[in-house]
């Protein structure tokens, strides 16, 4: 029963910042609200389907947390975590060099953007580092992604891509042909296709190293998973990142690793429905692939400066993602919201990634 429950060992806030837990994020079920979660803090509130705070100074430290999870026979599981504050105040004149690595969930800007916009509020030196600019694609013809307002896109940069994994940043030698800028070839490889991070910090980073390097991938790795080929699948997603990992670390062993763990996207499968017809589900992103994080930060464990980031707990799996109105049935006069997409979330919801991200990148800076 331990396997369903998926609790991030730590959960970062910082004063100021709403912080979330969300219990249907963290435990494997069909139907949450066939379960009571009792979770155990000594700051914040504990609401039907979510823990949340806004953490004030008095709250800056390290706080003990407990969740349980009960259902009609008792209780269903249970776990421990711990609580990090930071103050908000100590990214003031803190400098900061970071490299994002990851697929759409980058690559459609509110992330980044938002997370850049919290550093600038409170007075970070950030400088992102990347071939992907925000600023320049936003202007291209023809462009799908709808970016945040034009006036937050300058000085944002990052290596995130929609469609790719891990894979791809290791073995795309060629433009794969597509129209869209998410069609080009790796950015980590030298002209002969061999990865060569020393060369593309010379070539885009003034041959200085991130101080931080965040690897946000998985949805592209995972999507595909099913109780047939989990073994499989997850056992290529681990290979991968530690391949990735091990490029980039030959060239900047002294930045700091940080592995951002996907949310597994909408709970409403109407939402998968749409996007991916009958091909891809829900209940199978949200039931198998926390097993291949879960393995893949056990694998990471044997390596130093990582920490991972717990993205999939802190985003709202219903509002935090788009919705429309449709009709019932075709034949009916009554709309009803369902979800309108898979993966990708709201503005909104991609605000509560970006809040996790400053918060724990905050706490890893200080040292805490």
């Amino acid at each position: 029963m331990t396997d369903r429950l998926f609790l991030p060992p730590v959960i970062y806030g910082t004063t100021g910042i709403e912080m979330n837990l969300y219990f249907a994020n963290v435990f494997t079920t069909v139907n949450p609200a066939n379960y009571a979660f009792n979770f155990h803090a000594p700051l914040g509130r504990c609401d039907r389907e979510r823990w949340r705070c806004i953490p004030r100074q008095e709250d800056v430290g390290i706080h003990e947390a407990h969740l349980e999870v009960f259902d009609d026979s008792g209780l269903a599981a249970s776990g421990e975590c711990r609580i990090v504050i930071t103050p908000s105040e100590t990214a003031a004149n803190k400098k900061l060099r970071l490299l994002m690595i990851g697929d759409s969930l980058t690559d459609q800007g509110h992330f980044p953007v938002h997370f850049h916009t919290l550093c600038r509020r409170y007075g970070m030196d950030l400088t992102m580092l990347g071939t992907n600019v925000p600023e320049e694609f936003s202007k291209l013809p023809g462009q799908l992604i709808k970016y945040p307002d034009a006036g937050l896109l300058p000085g944002v940069r990052h290596e995130g891509w929609g469609g790719w994994s891990a894979a791809t940043f290791l073995t795309r030698k060629e433009d794969s042909g597509s129209k869209y800028h998410w069609g080009r070839r790796s950015p980590f490889l030298d002209a002969d296709g061999v990865f060569d991070f020393r060369n593309y910090l010379e070539k885009y980073c003034g041959g200085i190293a991130p101080d931080i390097i965040m690897i946000s991938l998985g949805s592209n790795d995972m999507l595909s998973i099913d109780t047939g080929n989990q073994e499989q699948v997850i056992g290529n997603f681990v290979n991968n990142m530690e391949l990735l990992y091990r490029n980039l670390h030959a060239a900047a062993p002294d930045a700091v690793y940080c592995i951002g763990i996907e949310p597994w996207g909408s709970n409403d499968q109407s939402a998968w429905g749409k996007n991916y017809g009958s091909h891809y589900f829900s209940w199978n992103r949200r039931s198998l692939t926390p097993g291949g994080y879960r393995q893949l930060m056990k694998h990471f464990q044997q390596f130093p400066n990582i920490y991972s980031v717990p993205l999939y707990s802190a985003i709202d799996p219903f509002y935090g993602y788009p919705t429309g109105e449709e009709k019932c049935f075709e034949e009916s006069d009554t709309d009803v919201v369902r979800g309108i997409n898979a993966l990708h979330p709201n503005p909104a919801g991609y605000r509560q990634l970006a809040n996790c991200t400053f918060a724990a990148l905050l706490s890893i800076l200080q040292g805490v």
